[in-house]
């Protein structure tokens, strides 16, 4: 996604990513998520409308853009109550399976829908 979105983010890493992705680690909950982070305005929208779009991606995101920092997508890496089913090794087994899963099929997807979107507007406006 480096290539296709500016780094145009603000007050939250020096990379000035507006996009990230985070690990959410819950007392008794692992999860993953996009979130669109606080920078221009019109690039957060465009990024959200993306999010709009593609609802069957990007799983919670609302109607309404927020202010600050708005989750897009999350994949729950390890389930509410984990800690009590599943020894250290089966943690480790399916953190790794659900990352990988992540990695060969919802990251992709994520990353092609903000592409086309992306270069359908530079096609446009040249």
């Amino acid at each position: 996604m480096d290539s296709i979105i500016e780094h145009s983010g603000s007050n939250w890493t020096p990379s000035k990513r507006i996009v990230l992705f985070e690990f959410q680690n819950r007392p008794n909950q692992l999860l993953l998520k996009c979130i669109i982070g606080p920078g221009e305005p019109a690039l957060r929208e465009k990024l959200h409308q993306v999010a709009i779009k593609y609802p069957e991606l990007f799983n919670i995101v609302k109607d309404r853009l927020n202010t600050g920092y708005e989750p897009i997508y999350y994949k729950e890496i390890l389930p509410n109550g984990y800690q009590d089913e599943l020894d250290e090794s089966s943690i480790v087994e399916m953190i790794e399976q659900k990352m990988n899963d992540f990695l060969k099929n919802d990251l992709e997807k994520l990353e092609s829908a903000f592409e086309n979107e992306f270069k359908s507007d530079n096609t446009r406006q040249r």
